[in-house]
């Protein structure tokens, strides 16, 4: 579908300059926001518009109205007396003109400035949204194209009649921009965890005698039998007893028989 926004203005006035801006949306809302600047010696009655879709809304500050005519729709703005003020501005909201499916979309419009000497044309893609691979992805070719790393612009510097194309496409969501969101919470909570955890430990050793301290280090390396402990240690069987006693009253270790001996194992508070 082609949008054809033409513009005859009436009264003694024949020259203008209009600035469009467009700025399309995620769920294929087109808003135009337009302007038109007269010198200060011209004057007229009306300015009028022709578009073949009918806007879904019209923002004026003055009195306008809309006729149809021939299949397009007619849009009037009278004239707003305002000393000093030699411009006129307008909104048109569209929201059935995009083409295209969820990811990739097409743009169309034509502008026919009949009684304007210059016109800029600038178009906003949706946020997150990138040109289509598609060659050419924009036509005409745009004087220039710029980003505020959210939203591409397309700005077109034009003194005739333009039908412009865009090709566009939606990014991945889990594109580049997406990661700081995710990894800079994930690294937060990491550093916590080490940090509570060192802490623990540091805490946790500040109870522990030299003898419970060698006790843990060998069930930590994966001696678990309580008899191979007392021998590796050179501890005596009362004495091995003993550090286990007290390290069971700690809740740092738990222990289970094991035919002559017990299996040793750290408890939760120090894994």
């Amino acid at each position: 579908m082609l949008i054809l926004l033409s513009l005859i203005l009436l009264g003694s006035l024949s020259s203008a300059h209009m600035d469009v801006n467009i700025a399309l949306s995620q769920n294929d809302i087109v808003t135009e926001i337009i302007n038109l600047t007269f010198t200060a010696d011209e004057s007229y009655d009306s300015v009028e518009f022709t578009t073949v879709v009918r806007p879904l809304a019209v923002q004026y500050e003055g009195n306008y109205s809309i006729r149809e005519e021939n299949g397009n729709y007619i849009l009037s703005f009278e004239k707003r007396i305002t000393p000093g003020i030699n411009s006129l501005s307008f909104n048109l909201v569209y929201d059935s003109i995009i083409e295209g499916n969820t990811k990739n979309k097409v743009f169309r419009a034509r502008f026919y400035p009949e009684n304007a000497e210059t016109m800029n044309i600038s178009l906003a893609l949706p946020v997150y949204y990138i040109l289509s691979d598609k060659e050419p992805c924009v036509v005409p070719k745009p004087d220039s194209i710029i980003t505020d790393g959210q939203r591409i612009r397309l700005i077109w510097d034009l003194k005739d009649q333009a039908d412009i194309v865009v090709f566009y496409k939606s990014q991945s969501r889990f594109e580049w921009y997406f990661i700081p969101i995710i990894v800079i919470p994930l690294l937060i909570i990491i550093g916590v965890y080490v940090f509570f955890k060192k802490k623990t430990k540091k805490d946790i050793s500040d109870i522990l005698s030299s003898e419970e301290t060698k006790v843990i280090e060998e069930i930590r390396k994966g001696i678990t039998k309580q008899k191979e402990i007392a021998q590796k240690l050179d501890f005596s069987k009362s004495k091995m007893s003993k550090v286990i006693r007290k390290l069971e009253e700690k809740e740092l270790v738990e222990k289970k028989p094991f035919f002559k001996t017990n299996i040793l194992k750290l408890s939760k508070k120090i894994r």
